[in-house]
């Protein structure tokens, strides 16, 4: 497994910062080579002894989901009083969204060093939803560090550490928190979330932005499963876990706050409130 302390590029914002799609593309490319090591292995199965080794084996699975809430600010009130005697007009960002939280404790028979890569990996859209997007297969990095960061993402006001949500470093369970966010041009959350992360956890969670289309329902059923990858090219994949996803709001409300009283000697100029 790759080192903790290295500051590389956080797959989960694969659509959402310019870092991960160099991180996607190595992803992709270990992925289809290791298929490719597969492929052949499966192809000799039956004709010559397993020279890979035995494979990583995943248990204790645990796939869910939890709905998140922020409010937060957006920005300084613009000030109306001081020049127009009018009002404050302040704006506050309300988003809700779901936070899918993946584990799962993942041995192998050669140590933990022999692990290549822990995934955890879905499909956007969801197989047979009908949202008439190209499916793509996601693929996200799960880690065993505790909540030290595995990178960073910019955000409008800051840089912010990202954390898996991984509670013990070295006890064999890799781990991957993130959001699950609709694809919301006009209304965006801006810092909201990640500063409100890195407030709470001392880190945020990972955004996967899905341009998806969603039903009247406002709900899709994604499928989601974790995949370990062994130095040798073996694969193990646990079982599918569904889990209904509720597309995502941000909500941005401007209110008018009335300004104090008149400055003296200052016309048209009222105090802050």
């Amino acid at each position: 497994m790759r080192d903790p302390g290295e500051s590389y590029p956080d797959a989960g914002m694969a659509r959402g910062d310019k870092q991960v799609a160099k991180r996607h593309a190595v992803l992709l490319i270990l992925l289809a080579g290791i298929s490719l090591v597969a492929g052949c292995k499966k192809s000799s199965e039956s004709e010559a002894p397993n020279f890979f080794g035995s494979p990583p084996v995943v248990s204790e699975l645990s796939i869910t989901k939890e709905a998140a809430s922020f409010n937060c600010p957006a920005g300084e009130p613009v000030d109306l009083c001081t020049d127009f005697c009018l009002y404050m007009v302040s704006t506050s960002i309300h988003a809700e969204l779901d936070l899918v939280k993946v584990s799962a404790k993942v041995t192998d028979a050669d140590g933990p060093a022999n692990l290549l890569v822990i995934l955890a990996r879905f499909f956007d859209p969801p197989v047979g939803s009908g949202s008439g997007s190209a499916i793509e297969e996601i693929s996200l990095e799960m880690f065993d560090v505790g909540n030290n960061p595995v990178g960073t993402v910019t955000g409008t006001f800051g840089i912010y550490p990202v954390i898996t949500g991984d509670a013990v470093q070295g006890d064999g369970v890799y781990t991957r928190y993130f959001y699950m966010k609709t694809d919301t041009p006009l209304s965006q959350p801006d810092d909201c979330i990640l500063s409100t992360d890195t407030t709470q956890h001392s880190g945020t969670y990972s955004q996967f932005t899905t341009t998806v289309t969603f039903p009247a329902t406002r709900i899709l059923n994604y499928q989601y499963h974790v995949e370990a990858v062994d130095r040798a090219g073996n694969i193990t994949p646990s079982g599918n876990v569904t889990l209904p996803i509720t597309k995502s709001d941000v909500v941005r409300s401007p209110t008018q706050i009335p300004c104090g009283p008149p400055i003296p000697g200052v016309p048209g100029s009222c105090s802050t409130p």
